[in-house]
């Protein structure tokens, strides 16, 4: 058996129903039921100021998909009914990386990718994260190499951790600018 974590195609805003339709069908179906141990739409959840208060918005981190973790089982009419109850259910159109040829089934995603959205919903503690926000302090100055002011060099105003971002004070048009930039899109000069 290969278990891991599959990848559900969804119509998009259809993930927490088809999440509770599945949820259901684990329970009615003792084929889905013994090898099919969870189903989730990976949400994040984001911390924001606004208007002096403290909000957190749950954003999804893939939209139009949902994770199944399966014991996907070796014989091939048991993977078929799988598939067949999956993809049954109105808003889904099937799994990711599985093909239509006669005996293939579908691909779990790598480790890496599972490790990576686990990270992004916080069920597993980021270590990298936490390493890209502290390499960034007020003061320094920073190359911006991607988005809407990709190769402008500035000085950070702000780190913003919760939510990924720096607030960085550019000159545009000979006038300090303070725009919002990924952490990713910028490097330290």
């Amino acid at each position: 058996m290969a278990k891991g974590w599959y990848a559900v195609h969804t119509f998009s805003g259809w993930e927490q129903k088809i999440e509770a339709q599945i949820r259901s069908m684990m329970e009615d179906d003792n084929k889905l039921g013994g090898c099919c141990f969870d189903v989730k739409v990976p949400i994040r959840v984001i911390k924001e100021n606004k208007d002096g208060k403290q909000r957190e918005r749950k954003s999804k981190i893939l939209p139009g998909y949902i994770l199944m973790e399966i014991d996907m089982p070796e014989d091939f009419e048991e993977i078929k009914h799988i598939i067949f109850l999956v993809k049954s259910i109105e808003g889904v159109t099937g799994f990711v990386n599985a093909t239509t040829a006669r005996g293939s089934k579908p691909i779990p995603l790598t480790a890496a990718e599972v490790k990576n959205i686990f990270e992004l919903t916080g069920e597993i503690k980021s270590t990298t994260a936490d390493e890209m926000f502290n390499t960034f302090e007020k003061g320094d100055r920073v190359y911006i190499k991607a988005g809407s002011f990709a190769s402008f060099n500035g000085v950070v105003e702000e780190v913003l951790k919760e939510r990924g971002r720096l607030k960085v004070s550019v000159e545009i048009f000979g006038r300090p600018t303070i725009v919002d930039i990924e952490t990713s899109d910028a490097e330290r000069i």
